[in-house]
């Protein structure tokens, strides 16, 4: 008797951890990105970038001045994060100088941190692309709590007050950021 409540109950967690790893994800290409209000960028040079009202407290990717947008949700405390950000700031200066230059702009979310603590990490590890505070984890939790780093392409809708759609995403570090680099640029060309 007791073999089989044992058998029911691991049954029973098994089923509420699968539930809970369908909602706690990442949204999946062809969904609507959650409607975030995201802090605007501190520096007058990534609202330039990004094509935002310079007195905007909190802008949407919807808001962004490109048919795509590369958002990374990271933290300054995660090791894969440091350890990537070298790549990521390649990655952001071939996008902004190369072929996608007038397409799509790349921003990053900094989940859980103030200001303060992302100058000291842009500072530290010499990256310029824009970046917002997400002091409160509402962007984390609105996006089902992705571990960090963590990655979305989505495209912009072409009619204002529509809904951006995701085109990819994933959590994790990748393996380089060429490799990246062209899964963004052939997710892209295929829209």
């Amino acid at each position: 008797m007791s073999r089989m409540i044992a058998f029911r109950l691991a049954l029973a967690c098994g089923l509420v951890l699968l539930t809970a790893s369908l909602v706690l994800a990442l949204p999946p290409a062809g969904k609507s990105f959650p409607a975030l209000d995201l802090a605007a960028p501190d520096r007058e040079a990534d609202l330039d970038y990004l094509g935002l009202p310079k007195d905007a407290p909190t802008y949407r990717i919807e808001d962004v001045d490109a048919p795509f947008v590369l958002v990374q949700f990271f933290n300054v405390y995660c090791m894969h994060c440091q350890a990537e950000a070298p790549d990521v700031q390649k990655l952001f200066a071939a996008v902004s100088d190369g072929d996608l230059a007038e397409k799509l702009k790349m921003t990053s979310v900094a989940m859980g941190n103030t200001a303060f603590e992302i100058r000291v990490f842009r500072e530290k590890y010499g990256l310029t692309l824009p970046m917002s505070t997400d002091e409160s984890f509402a962007a984390h939790k609105a996006l089902g709590a992705p571990g960090t780093p963590a990655y979305v392409l989505v495209r912009n809708p072409k009619d204002k007050g529509g809904r951006a759609t995701v085109l990819f995403s994933g959590e994790g570090r990748f393996v380089s950021w060429e490799k990246f680099l062209d899964t963004v640029r052939s997710k892209v060309k295929e829209e």
